[in-house]
């Protein structure tokens, strides 16, 4: 087995993933709120269940993985959620929720679990009752940690995300460990992405931003937390982009990987972007997407990243924020700063396998063909790989195999197999077992 049956990330032929919105209500009125159709009552309409169960299966026809639900805010349309994500989950896809917690009741938990959701993402603007007040413009605060708590209490995995701006960049530390101490592990401090609803006076400096990062990494560090930001950032936004390397892993996956549905069926690359490039109930997903191709051909890169050394593993940012503050999709983004590159040299992470090690498949990867091999995707870890038919054929074999032994490995497929293994445990599609 060579080290060439790797193939390299192309087009592929449709979104992984997807995020699906039930509604352009909301119950929170957050003066951050990214969406373009905010305040705008009339520009979104609702579809019904028959609508969105002819989208489903659309999305089910073209193989996307994971379908997240979301808003507006998704529990205000309880009626299309659960059907719709019992639908997904029988049909093998991964399903997510987005909400802000406020409406959730032990009935709701019960049916998060019988519809298999396997993860929710709830936000909480800051631990101050005062704040999160303001914030969300609302007196919702208690039934948010009401929601925190049903779902901790239920076992039901949760992540919470904190939008970071002006208002509450001084409480992103003490809002991870209040969440903690409420029994979520996972935290997520979120620089607010610039929007045209966004103040431009409430959005965070580069400082700021490095700040927010310093704080949740204080997080993991003294608590064990998950700590992630939810939006890329342009590798030159630090002078020492090493020490911050986990939340650079993070790519815009707008157009590439991902899509977003609208309330009322249209598609676009993500919640940011106001352009619509087809409606799910006139088009197919297909179509809609090779519509799409301008976010893959490398025509929004900026100039200057073009000629940088990092442009193959950095996000370069967001590129709507690029086109609100410019009015141009290839310009730097706002937090670039291409002066912090220099001439440093990135240490790439080094992938260890010894002979002697045991790993394990993760059980729940998913596959579908893709330009003449394999896609493979963890819902687990989110990560995505691409592969040919002979490495494809491999992994099968390993899988029929609870566990195996790297010796064993190079023994029957020859020493260069080991680049096959370091490339599975780089995606984390592996785990490493403990023995004895």
């Amino acid at each position: 087995m060579e080290e060439g049956s790797l193939i390299t990330y192309k087009n592929l032929s449709g979104p992984i993933a997807v995020q699906l919105e039930l509604t352009p209500r909301c119950n929170n009125v957050c003066n951050y709120c990214y969406n373009s159709w905010r305040g705008n009552k009339d520009s979104e309409k609702e579809l019904d269940l028959k609508e969105y169960m002819a989208i489903a299966k659309k999305l089910v026809k073209d193989e996307v993985f994971e379908v997240v639900l979301t808003g507006g805010e998704p529990l205000l349309r309880k009626d299309i959620v659960y059907p719709l994500a019992d639908y997904f989950s029988k049909n093998g896809l991964k399903v997510g929720l987005n909400t802000n917690l406020t409406l959730l009741t032990q009935e709701d938990c019960d049916k998060i679990k019988d519809s298999n959701i396997t993860r929710i993402l709830g936000s909480l603007s800051s631990f101050d009752k005062e704040i999160y007040n303001k914030i969300t413009q609302t007196k919702n605060y208690e039934r948010a940690l009401d929601g925190i708590e049903l779902l901790v209490r239920n076992n039901i995995a949760l992540g919470i995300n904190m939008v970071v701006k002006q208002e509450n960049k001084h409480q992103v530390y003490d809002t991870g460990k209040f969440v903690f101490g409420l029994g979520v592990n996972v935290f997520c401090g979120t620089p607010a992405t610039p929007s045209e609803f966004l103040n431009s006076k409430e959005e965070l400096t580069p400082k700021e931003i490095i700040n927010t990062l310093d704080d949740l990494l204080r997080l993991k560090k003294e608590y064990g937390m998950f700590v992630d930001i939810l939006e890329p950032l342009p590798r030159c936004i630090f002078k020492d982009a090493e020490k911050y390397e986990p939340f650079l892993k993070r790519d815009c996956g707008a157009g590439k990987i991902t899509a977003v549905i609208s309330s009322s069926g249209d598609v676009k690359p993500c919640t940011h972007v106001p352009k619509k490039y087809g409606n799910l109930l006139e088009k197919d997903l297909s179509e809609i997407w090779e519509n799409m191709g301008e976010w893959r051909d490398g025509s929004f890169m900026p100039r200057e990243c073009g000629n940088c050394n990092e442009n193959s593993y950095c996000s370069m940012g967001c590129r709507e924020s690029s086109k609100l503050k410019t009015n141009k999709y290839n310009n730097l983004d706002p937090w670039s700063d291409p002066d912090n590159i220099g001439e440093r040299k990135v240490q790439s992470e080094s992938i260890v396998v010894l002979p002697d090690e045991t790993y394990r498949i993760y059980s729940n990867l998913m596959f579908r063909d893709e330009l003449g091999g394999k896609l493979i995707y963890s819902p687990k870890t989110m990560t995505l790989g691409l592969i040919n038919n002979d490495f494809f054929n491999f992994l099968t074999k390993l899988h029929k195999e609870k566990n195996f032994k790297v010796r064993d490995v190079l023994q029957e497929y020859g020493e260069n197999s080991i680049n096959l293994i370091k490339y599975l445990k780089s995606k984390t599609f592996i785990k490493k077992i403990r023995e004895g």
